[in-house]
Order: structure tokens, then C-alpha cells, then sequence
């Protein structure tokens, strides 16, 4: 059941919520999680999202310092996986889309790279819709840890 809350944590993390009221929606959406598991949930995702936060303030010549990054709490396939927003325009209705990606890579990347492979990958693999980048964005990460320390 704690895997399934997970994106509902972070979304509220980002949203404001406290932790008191991300409980109250989750029991009143019919999820059954105890307090204390709960918290330790809440917790480690304001620690990740406090950390992963700080990636995107990295020079572009730079690589992440990796005791930076966070921890990842599920098992990841590859040792870092790090989210590139990318912001570009609609070549039909050119309408501005953000959209975000992920890159994952065995070995730490300067940002420029991080961001320059997730544009490379995006403008080849978007076939439903024709867009335009103008912009990508290193905008957090985590690193492959103990597994199942939480989930």
C-alpha cells in the first residue's frame, strides 16, 4: 500500500500540504496507512525533494556532487536517474509544453550532458505531437541506495 501513496506524498510535498493534512486526504481517498509509517514516508520525501531540489542550481560544467544526491527508496535499474524538465513549443499550435523526463546512467554526468542527452532523446522520441525545445532543465535526481529501506 506504500508504494501506491508515494506519488501522492510528493505531489503534495511540492503542492504545500503538511504532513497532517496529506494524512486526512489520503485516509479520506480510502488508502490505509498508519501514522508512523505515514511519517517516515513524509519525512524521507522532504529530504529528497529538499536535496533533489538543489541539483538544478549546479553549474553546467559541473558534475552533481553524488553525496548530494538523494537516496532512492525503490530499486532503480541503473546507479543515478535524474528528472530534465524540458519546455518547448508546439510546432502545430505553438503552444508552450512543458513536459519532464528522466535519464538514468550508471556513471555521474555533468549537467550540460544530463541535459543535452534528455534533449537529444525528447526531439526523437515525441511522435504524437511535433514540438519544438527551448529550454531543458536539470531538475532533481536520486542515486541507487539500500533497497527497500521504506517501500
Amino acid at each position: 500500500m506504500s508504494l501506491a501513496t508515494w506519488p501522492f506524498i510528493l505531489s503534495a510535498i511540492r503542492g504545500g500540504l503538511s504532513g497532517a493534512k496529506t494524512l486526512r486526504a489520503l485516509r479520506s481517498g480510502g488508502f490505509a496507512i498508519g501514522n508512523e509509517r505515514f511519517y517516515d514516508l513524509f519525512r524521507h520525501a522532504t529530504y529528497q525533494e529538499a536535496l533533489s531540489s538543489q541539483l538544478k542550481y549546479v553549474r553546467r560544467a559541473f558534475y552533481p556532487n553524488p553525496n548530494r544526491i538523494p537516496e532512492a527508496i525503490t530499486k532503480l535499474s541503473r546507479k543515478f536517474v535524474f528528472t530534465v524538465r524540458i519546455r518547448g513549443k508546439s510546432l502545430r499550435t505553438g503552444e508552450m509544453i512543458e513536459d519532464f523526463r528522466s535519464i538514468a546512467t550508471d556513471q555521474n554526468m555533468r549537467r550540460i550532458d544530463i541535459e543535452n542527452a534528455v534533449k537529444d532523446r525528447a526531439s526523437l522520441t515525441d511522435t504524437t505531437e511535433p514540438v519544438e525545445i527551448l529550454e531543458a532543465t536539470l531538475f532533481g535526481g536520486v542515486k541507487s541506495g539500500i533497497s527497500g529501506t521504506l517501500l
